[in-house]
């Protein structure tokens, strides 16, 4: 029997309350190597302590070990990055909380970063979860992404916008 994303995100919410936060952490490092991850829980050459061994030297929680055996097992390895997208939704809806993503041509000052997190809670009433990347390309400028929506007001976008305005 195959079992849905959807299950899994319900099974491991119920049953992770006190630390979700860190699963979560843990599923998304593991999503960001899944091919070497995937490729050390098949390999028969290990045994199953020794996989313990190595997943637990990469700081993953014996709960996140665990799960990854049981993916594996069901061949449904490919699936943490649902499942970790799941768990955040959970989460979030619960708490009440959203995730902004913040990217930027530069570091953002910690001041700057706290100013505008604390405006967006003031603007959408919630808590802020925010992440920051850093993308050279953009020239300039700060682009916010909450879901699915986008708000671009970096330099890049606005030179593009000047761009087909004078090729029209």
């Amino acid at each position: 029997m195959k079992i849905s994303t959807k299950q899994y995100v319900k099974a491991i919410f119920e049953l992770q309350k006190d630390d979700l936060d860190k699963m979560i952490e843990d599923l998304e490092n593991a999503n960001s190597n899944v091919l070497e991850l995937k490729n050390l829980l098949e390999n028969p050459n290990y045994s199953l302590s020794e996989k313990r061994k190595i997943l637990s030297e990469k700081n993953i929680t014996d709960r996140t070990i665990n799960l990854l055996f049981v993916l594996t097992k069901n061949h449904s390895i490919n699936k943490i990055r649902n499942i970790s997208r799941g768990l955040k939704d959970l989460r979030n809806k619960k708490t009440g909380s959203v995730e902004i993503e913040i990217t930027s041509a530069y570091d953002l000052t910690k001041e700057y970063i706290n100013k505008l997190k604390s405006s967006l809670e003031e603007k959408l009433n919630k808590k802020v979860i925010l992440s920051v990347k850093i993308d050279k390309n953009l020239l300039g400028g700060i682009v916010l992404r909450m879901g699915d929506e986008m708000i671009d007001n970096s330099f890049k976008n606005k030179l593009n916008i000047l761009k087909q305005t004078l090729t029209r």
